[in-house]
């Protein structure tokens, strides 16, 4: 009787200290011990968070736990070089005129050096992948396309086909590689492929492609265009007469685009005389750069195209509103 009546009490005091356990864990972490961590490891809160509910709010279990995840993860290297300077890198990539995607994404290293190692560069391609799965949750309501630019706080949030935030994939490189890196910012866009035409294009000398169709180079444009509403009639609609086909044409706009950075579209109604300087910041008043004796606007015109929209990324360069 005396041993029943212990093992009774051994296996209730067990089934109470787990629940108590559990209850715990899943309490709310206090602000006090958020900050408390937060300043003595310089993590950041959503990870001082983590460590706190892992650890029912022991401040010095949960900065051991984060010191030897930061050691995994390169949270570490990460917080202790994220000063320092990081303009180098490659500007990725990625669309599919027939599924009307279209992601620009701008990742920052260090030195060219690295931006140039293939870790880097797998890198880049895993972020305009995850880029491109969020791109699959977005609607665009009816409209032809629709554009998002997401800043560097929210990427940093997106997961990873590998299961993990892109903070916590850049982290785990930056302890690979010892730089500093940033993920600086991106364009999303999602386009009816009926009414709207995507094309991208990404330049540099040594401009490269990953296997998932992700192209890297210091510079890179997104291209939404149209077949014009009225002008020329074609019975064939991939067929231009100047020989090119719809994705030629669209392929040349987005070179044009990187090449000679325009700053706006402009118009074709523009009247002559209203025309100056600044006309050498729109689109269609620009040489084409394709060929010099022609302006954007004659090969808009002999393609029966229309320039809906574009977005053009310099790797290290300044943030303007896009057009």
């Amino acid at each position: 009787m005396r041993s029943s009546l212990l093992k009774v009490c051994l296996q209730f005091g067990t089934t109470h200290r787990l629940l108590h356990d559990t209850v715990r864990c899943s309490a709310p972490v206090s602000k006090t011990a958020l900050s408390s961590l937060r300043k003595k490891t310089g993590y950041s809160f959503a990870n001082c968070k983590k460590a706190l509910e892992q650890f029912g709010e022991d401040v010095s279990q949960a900065e051991a736990w984060l010191k030897e995840q930061a050691q995994k993860e390169g949270w570490a290297k990460a917080t202790k070089l994220q000063d320092r300077s990081a303009v180098q890198g490659l500007v990725g990539v990625n669309y599919n005129p027939e599924e009307g995607t279209g992601i620009l994404v701008e990742v920052n290293c260090e030195t060219d050096f690295v931006a140039r190692n293939s870790k880097f560069q797998d890198m880049v391609a895993l972020v305009t992948e995850s880029c491109r799965r969020e791109l699959e949750l977005k609607p665009i309501n009816g409209s032809s396309y629709h554009k998002w630019s997401v800043s560097s706080d929210v990427l940093l949030g997106f997961k990873s086909t590998q299961g993990k935030t892109l903070g916590d994939l850049v982290a785990l490189t930056i302890g690979q590689m010892g730089e500093n890196m940033v993920l600086r910012r991106a364009v999303l866009v999602k386009a009816n492929p009926k009414e709207c035409r995507i094309s991208g294009y990404a330049h540099a000398a040594d401009t490269v492609s990953s296997s998932d169709g992700c192209s890297f180079g210091k510079y890179g444009a997104l291209l939404m265009y149209r077949q014009a509403q009225q002008g020329l009639s074609n019975p064939d609609e991939t067929k231009r007469p100047s020989g090119l086909s719809l994705d030629d044409v669209g392929r040349q706009l987005c070179q044009h685009i990187v090449g000679m950075n325009p700053q706006s579209i402009g118009s074709l109604d523009d009247e002559e005389d209203s025309k100056g300087v600044e006309d050498e910041t729109r689109l269609v008043h620009q040489e084409f750069l394709a060929d010099p004796t022609l302006d954007v606007s004659d090969v808009l015109i002999q393609n029966n195209v229309e320039v809906m929209d574009f977005v053009r990324f310099e790797c290290g360069g300044k943030i303007s509103e896009q057009p």
